[in-house]
């Protein structure tokens, strides 16, 4: 094999290794910028998706008012017309024309079940938030993504938890479990 052939061969393994590299590099570029869309996108819906959900946990939770004030206006009618009843008819017949047909219990149930859903379906929201950041971190920083995106940094991501998490976690204990504490008595003003 000649001089001449060797160097063919050499800038052939050299343009394989150019056009390798460039093609590694689009791919590795286009697949963070797609990364890092999603989880600007899926940020979007996450707060959206929070928004909703407190949406629609806020008007369930005014139904039961409402069936307050229906139960408070049915009874007014009833003391307003007495015990003897009405015209024509009896107090039980005017109770059962007027009383609408609300159950406190289902009432509550329906709202129990939704907050469990909504706030389900919003973990559901936020897991795949964070399986998007990994997946962009990994991008970023293995080999060989990192050699060509290593530099684009990490994405930050909002991850909604509450005051009691954050100190769950930076205390390392959780120690009150009771859900429904007593309440504290009320400091008696002084005159």
């Amino acid at each position: 094999m000649g001089k001449g052939m060797v160097a063919l061969v050499g800038v052939l393994i050299a343009l394989v290794f150019v056009v390798g590299w460039f093609f590694m590099r689009m791919h590795y570029r286009n697949a963070e910028v797609r990364l890092r869309n999603a989880v600007a996108a899926k940020q979007d819906v996450n707060r959206a998706s929070y928004d909703t959900m407190w949406k629609i946990l806020k008007q369930k939770a005014q139904i039961p008012d409402q069936y307050k004030e229906a139960f408070k206006e049915v009874h007014t009618e009833i003391l307003k017309f007495g015990v003897e009843g009405r015209k024509g008819g009896s107090l039980m017949k005017f109770v059962t024309e007027a009383n609408p047909n609300f159950d406190a219990k289902d009432l509550y149930k329906d709202l129990s079940v939704a907050i469990e859903a909504e706030r389900k379906r919003f973990f559901r929201d936020q897991e795949e938030l964070r399986a998007l950041k990994q997946a962009h971190d990994d991008v970023i920083g293995t080999e060989p993504g990192s050699w060509f995106v290593g530099d684009r940094g990490k994405i930050e991501v909002v991850l909604i938890t509450s005051s009691q998490t954050e100190e769950t976690f930076k205390t390392g204990k959780e120690d009150d479990i009771n859900l429904f504490p007593a309440k504290k008595p009320e400091a008696v003003e002084k005159k």
